[in-house]
């Protein structure tokens, strides 16, 4: 969840007397403020939480009976700070010093981080910093589950839930810092209620934010066809003045970034009032379409519903004056307010407005330093997502939008202090940009180094950095590559001959979906992988191929092997390297009838685990003929670990599966345990007992059994990954043999 949603749970847990935080019960009196409004000092504070209890207290002898009492303060949004809420955020910053019983807890996005460290930091405040990362994952489906099934909707827009989990699973990794953000996830619930084709074309935020910006327009342009003040105006009318409304908005956006206001000042709004009205077009309508209105210490004002979105609409402001700017936007209002008091008919004043436009584009650093009275802002960091957001829309808009624009866009973006990899892979990821911008991009940062990972949301970043870089790249003997994918791997060939072209090799594959998903690779993506498996490649964890060919620097495999070709291959190909730290084998038993060759010797001594999967009632005894056969001939040799991943879909009685699968491991060395599913756990504790015996007699297994979700025998594979991978990267010296699993 969000740092907002998380605060008001709290605050509704607390009231409602249903803490789902440890300690939270202990607090006797809790006040929130939201650092956006127009508060100014925690007595003002009080007085608008408590109504008129206030007017009991003489001055001054309110904060003393609260701060008498254990009170926790929540102040969400320290990056909103205004010249109000200052004053509230100081003064109790210096009440904390002084009354031990008073806790506060202060939210705020990662950009204003710093200032309130040292904000903190000035008072000698002790301080305990929590980072919130978003929604996990494995939530995500049920939070977007809960949220459609809250929504209102009937059955002219009821879409199947089920497409929109796939859609969400399939992108999870893609787009995992999208998902990440509860509001983005809101977004994409709506937008599939009303667009589901839509939805699966989205791959960036920008993409995401674009489609329901024109979502809202096409609803608001429906409700203004409806409503009785403006259903006798031609739509094409009604739509150039809701753009005439937009580019006002969106403007004001950009002046709230720069004032660090998400809140519509009372001043704007009358603004905003006044220019509707001559437009002829209800505010309520309008405002209410991209504004959310809130009502706060009994006071109403508008706000944008989130600050990504205040920056999307700050992005569209800055793409549409560079591609149609106004020739001065305060002549254009004076001729504006002029023209109204005239008698001449409304459209011919939009006709004479549009006139007015510039053949000349705006630069992009004219228009912050227009922003700012003339000249560049010393610091352009609070405009870094403003610019992320603009080179987005560039993107989405790409045919209207000159290279020279873009550049110059990178450009500050660049001074904004984006410096670090992840941070330009991220924006890279978000515009989708063309060769000519990667090439600058490229040369203005070192995106491969010797320490490149390319992982699902930087593949195809680094294929275009490759294609757009010619050979050879600078310090090819010191770069190294870690290819880590969890999704697909459509696309891999075109990796692998960008990095042939090159001459650089990757230490590391990883495709985990074909590990655990028992997906099959094409013809092109099996010659890619026997290509860069041949070359220096250290670790590999994948689907097994019988033409691979294992490099002699292998240290690490785990492989998926699909049938018994794959299986007697691998074995072979197991006799060419000496060097293997870690072995997992992975094969479902429907697949492989017998194995006729054993794992050679090999002189690491390495950790050996297998996972066996789809075992059935009536493979019992193959299994255990397979890994007798398998195992290595050595007798002071044994396999680590065996997992039991994907048995069965149904529950089983243990008499009938558990205990006839621990008969047929007689003879099979098992140095670590032996895993079966969670769901498969007994609950009979006796006959858990009985089979820990069972498994240690047979294998001599030194933890016995151990029960586990699929995820999380998988898990283990991952974390081992992960692990081998910090020592690859690392220059520390290698230990001989480590237990990673």
């Amino acid at each position: 969840m969000g740092k907002s949603t998380l605060v008001k749970k709290i605050t509704s847990d607390w009231a409602n007397q249903r803490p789902s935080i440890k300690g939270l019960s202990s607090f006797h009196l809790l006040f929130y403020a939201e650092l956006r409004d127009i508060v100014n000092t925690f007595d003002t504070l009080l007085e608008c939480s408590l109504g008129e209890v206030h007017r009991s207290f003489k001055d001054g002898d309110l904060v003393k009976a609260v701060l008498g009492q254990k009170t926790l303060v929540i102040l969400d949004g320290y990056d909103e700070l205004n010249k109000s809420s200052s004053g509230l955020f100081n003064h109790i910053l210096s009440l904390n010093k002084l009354y031990s019983q008073l806790t506060v807890i202060v939210t705020t996005r990662p950009e204003a981080e710093e200032k309130l460290n040292a904000h903190i930091e000035s008072r000698a405040l002790k301080a305990v910093h929590l980072r919130l990362v978003g929604i996990k994952a494995n939530k995500r489906e049920e939070f977007v589950t809960k949220y459609f099934l809250s929504l209102p909707k009937d059955s002219s827009v009821l879409q199947e839930l089920d497409n929109l989990l796939k859609f969400l699973k399939k992108t999870e990794n893609k787009m995992s810092i999208v998902w990440e953000v509860t509001y983005n996830l809101c977004l994409l619930t709506i937008l599939w209620m009303f667009k589901p084709d839509v939805v699966n074309r989205i791959t960036t935020e920008a993409e995401l934010y674009w489609q329901i910006f024109l979502l809202i327009i096409s609803k608001l342009e429906e409700r203004l066809q409806r409503n009785p003040s403006t259903c006798d105006i031609e739509l094409s009318v009604l739509q150039h003045k809701i753009s005439i409304f937009l580019e006002e908005l969106s403007l004001e956006s950009l002046k709230g970034l720069k004032d660090d206001f998400i809140n519509l000042p009372h001043s704007v709004y009358q603004r905003l009032t006044a220019l509707c009205l001559r437009l002829g077009v209800p505010i309520e309508e309008l405002a209410g379409a991209f504004l959310k209105k809130v009502t706060s210490f009994n006071n109403s004002y508008y706000t944008f519903p989130h600050k990504g979105f205040m920056e999307f609409m700050g992005g569209y402001n800055i793409y549409k004056q560079v591609t149609c700017p106004d020739v001065d936007r305060l002549a254009i209002q004076e001729w504006s307010d002029e023209l109204y008091q005239t008698s001449i008919p409304l459209q011919i004043q939009i006709k004479m407005l549009a006139s007015l436009k510039s053949t000349k584009t705006t630069s992009v650093t004219d228009f912050v330093k227009e922003l700012h009275g003339g000249s560049l802002p010393d610091s352009l960091e609070k405009y870094q997502n403003l610019l992320i957001q603009t080179l987005s829309i560039f993107h989405v808009r790409e045919v209207e939008v000159p290279l020279a624009t873009k550049i110059e866009t990178l450009k500050l973006l660049e001074e904004s202090g984006l410096e670090d990899k992840d941070s330009v892979l991220k924006v890279m990821h978000n515009i989708k940009c063309s060769d000519k911008v990667a090439r600058w991009i490229a040369q203005r940062f070192h995106l491969i180094d010797d320490n490149t990972k390319i992982t699902d949301s930087s593949f195809e970043s680094y294929i275009t950095l490759l294609a757009a870089t010619d050979p050879p790249l600078p310090n090819r003997d010191k770069i190294r590559i870690f290819i880590d994918l969890k999704e697909s791997i459509s696309g891999f060939d075109v990796l692998t001959k960008h990095l042939l072209r090159h001459q650089v090799y990757p230490r590391v594959i990883s495709l985990h979906r074909s590990l655990r998903e028992f997906t099959s690779i094409n013809a092109e993506e099996t010659e890619s992988i026997k290509s860069l498996l041949s070359n220096d490649c250290e670790i590999y964890r994948g689907i097994w191929n019988p033409t691979f060919q294992i490099s002699r620097n292998v240290k690490d495999l785990f492989v998926w092997l699909p049938d018994q070709v794959s299986l007697d291959a691998f074995c072979r190909s197991l006799q060419r390297t000496k060097e293997i730290g870690h072995l997992g084998i992975h094969f479902s038993v429907k697949d492989i009838s017998s194995a006729s060759h054993p794992i050679p010797f090999l002189k690491q001594d390495p950790i050996v685990i297998v996972f066996v999967s789809d075992v059935q009632e009536e493979d019992i005894e193959k299994v255990g003929d397979i890994l007798r056969a398998l195992q290595p001939q050595d007798a002071r040799r044994s396999f680590y670990s065996i997992y039991f991943p994907r048995c069965s879909k149904k529950r089983r009685s243990p008499r009938d599966f558990l205990f006839p699968m621990m008969n047929s491991l007689k003879g099979v060395r098992v140095e670590d345990c032996i895993c079966f599913r969670e769901d498969e756990r007994p609950d009979d504790e006796a006959l858990v007992r009985e089979m820990d015996l069972k498994a240690k007699k047979f294998t001599g297994c030194s933890l016995g059994v151990q029960w586990r979700t699929d995820a999380q025998m998988f898990h283990n594979i991952e974390s081992a990954l992960l692990t081998r991978v910090v020592m690859l990267s690392s220059t520390k010296k290698k230990e001989k043999k480590c237990n990673i699993i």
